[in-house]
C-alpha cells in the first residue's frame, strides 16, 4: 500500500506546526526589535506604506505602471538596506527578522509551485520508518549491509550446496522482490528456518526498500 492517509495527515500537521512556530517566533522578534529600536518601527511603517501605494499601479497603463512599480521597488530596497544596517549595528544577521523556516524552499507548506516538496516526502519516509521501527529496529538493516560471509562455506548434512551459496540465492531473490515490489499486484513471501539465520534481517531489508518506494510497512 502507498503511504497511508493517516501518515500523510501526520506529516502535514508536523510541517504546519513548523511554519506556525517559525512565523510566530519571527513576529515576536520583530515586536521586540521594534520596541527597542524606534527607528526600525518608522522604517517598517514606511515599507507598509510603499506596499499600499503599489495598488495605484493597477489603474495605470502598462508602461506607466511598470515605471511606477520599479520606482516603489527601489524605495523599498533602500529602506530594507537601512534595516539591514540597523541589524548589523546590533550584531544581528540580515535575515534575523525573517521566519527561520525548516524548509526555505516551500516555506514549511509542504508544496511549492503546485508540486509536493522534497521535505514532505522526506518526512513521510521518516515517519514510515518510525512507525515500522516500533516492531523492529531498522538501523543497519539494508541489503547493502547484508553479509554473506556470515554463512559457512560448507554444505549442511544431506545438502549438495553450501550454506553461503544457498543464502546468496535467497538474498538475490529477496532483493529482486523488493526492487520490483508492486503494492497492488505483488505476491507475498513466507520466511521459515531456524532462529538466527537471517529471516528478520531480510524482512527489514525488504521493508527498507519498500518504504523508499513510497509504501507503508506493517
Amino acid at each position: 500500500m502507498a503511504y497511508s492517509a493517516a501518515l500523510r495527515r501526520q506529516a502535514q500537521q508536523i510541517i504546519d506546526t513548523r511554519r506556525v512556530r517559525a512565523e510566530t517566533e519571527a513576529e515576536l522578534r520583530e515586536r521586540k526589535f521594534s520596541a527597542e529600536e524606534p527607528e526600525y518601527a518608522a522604517m517598517s511603517r514606511e515599507i507598509r506604506a510603499i506596499a499600499r501605494e503599489a495598488v495605484k499601479g493597477m489603474g495605470m497603463k502598462p508602461d506607466e505602471a511598470r515605471t511606477f512599480v520599479e520606482g516603489l521597488a527601489e524605495k523599498s530596497l533602500a529602506v530594507q538596506d537601512r534595516i539591514t544596517g540597523l541589524l548589523k549595528k546590533r550584531g544581528l544577521p540580515s535575515d534575523w527578522l525573517e521566519p527561520a523556516y525548516t524548509c526555505p524552499l516551500c516555506r514549511d507548506r509542504g508544496s511549492r509551485d503546485g508540486r509536493i516538496c522534497s521535505c514532505y516526502n522526506d518526512l513521510l519516509k521518516q515517519l514510515a520508518y518510525s512507525d515500522a521501527g516500533r516492531i523492529s529496529p531498522f538501523e543497519h538493516c539494508s541489503f547493502d549491509d547484508f553479509r554473506l560471509d556470515f554463512y559457512p562455506n560448507r554444505c549442511r548434512e544431506g545438502k549438495n550446496v553450501t550454506m553461503r551459496a544457498e543464502m546468496k540465492t535467497i538474498y538475490e531473490y529477496c532483493r529482486a522482490y523488493a526492487d520490483g515490489f508492486n503494492a497492488d499486484t505483488g505476491e507475498s513471501l513466507l520466511f521459515q528456518g531456524d532462529p538466527g539465520v537471517g529471516k528478520t534481517f531480510l524482512s527489514l531489508c525488504i521493508a527498507d526498500t519498500v518504504i523508499r518506494k513510497g509504501c507503508s510497512v506493517f
